[in-house]
């Protein structure tokens, strides 16, 4: 899916020109002070959501697609032609919930859908073992179906909610910060953490779990304390005067007084 997604923006990219506002940002060149300025303000207002949306996202996804399949087809003894079966079926799952939250947070709102998905991965983790623990196919795949399909829920809207989260002239940054940093203080060391607690609690997945749920809160706090996004205007900037006016008006009054 990666290969396709890549081939298809490379095929998409050449024929787009820049947005009319980005056009117009080129014409003048802020000064290094403006611009770190403009990245303070139009980062920090909105990294601190998208980033703990995106750290929850990935945790869950590896603890499905990887510790899930370790756990039972090695603790729980499962074939792994069953293990496997299981997945592909989350899978499919996984694309009907991605589409699904697209559409739905087109309709309802970005922080309403996003809360709706992450809301329905934090009620999966508190039974989702008790389920796989039963050993039963049909109750497994449902439990691991739903859990995927919540978690890519969220995926199919942090994409265009990250999007409007931030202004045009640091949107790009503000969402790779957001991408990346998760992947590098989340998903990256979780594998490491999940094995580590999982032979500390004797085979028990609960101090997994635990990790899990508190990321989950974390990131359902976040979302439920960010404003609405659907409807923002897309073109919007940040300019240098916008964001250094107030310490440059300051001195003036000051001074007038």
């Amino acid at each position: 899916m990666s290969y396709v997604r890549r081939i298809r923006g490379d095929s998409i990219v050449p024929n787009v020109g820049n947005a009319p506002v980005a056009d117009s940002m080129l014409h003048r060149e802020p000064s290094v002070i403006e611009k770190q300025r403009m990245m303070s303000y139009g980062l920090e207002a909105n990294v601190w959501v998208s980033f703990p949306e995106r750290c929850c996202n990935r945790i869950m996804f590896y603890l499905i697609v990887v510790f899930s399949l370790s756990y039972v087809t090695k603790t729980l003894g499962v074939p792994k032609q069953t293990g496997v079966l299981l997945l592909m079926g989350a899978n499919v799952c996984a694309i009907v919930g991605a589409l699904a939250g697209g559409m739905l947070s087109d309709r309802i709102g970005r922080k309403k859908a996003l809360a709706i998905g992450s809301t329905g991965t934090l009620l999966m983790l508190f039974v989702y073992f008790q389920i796989l623990d039963t050993k039963s196919f049909v109750p497994m795949l449902t439990a691991m179906g739903f859990f995927l399909g919540f978690t890519q829920f969220q995926s199919g809207i942090q994409p265009v909610a990250f999007a409007e989260a931030f202004p045009t002239n640091v949107r790009y940054s503000g969402s790779a910060l957001a991408y990346t940093g998760a992947n590098l203080v989340a998903g990256g060391p979780m594998p490491v953490l999940a094995v580590w607690l999982f032979a500390l609690c004797n085979g028990s997945p609960w101090a997994v779990v635990t990790v899990c749920v508190t990321f989950n809160v974390i990131s359902l706090i976040a979302i439920l304390t960010a404003p609405e996004t659907l409807g923002i205007d897309m073109n919007r900037v940040d300019s240098a005067e916008e964001v250094i006016g107030s310490s440059a008006h300051a001195p003036t009054q000051s001074h007038s007084h």
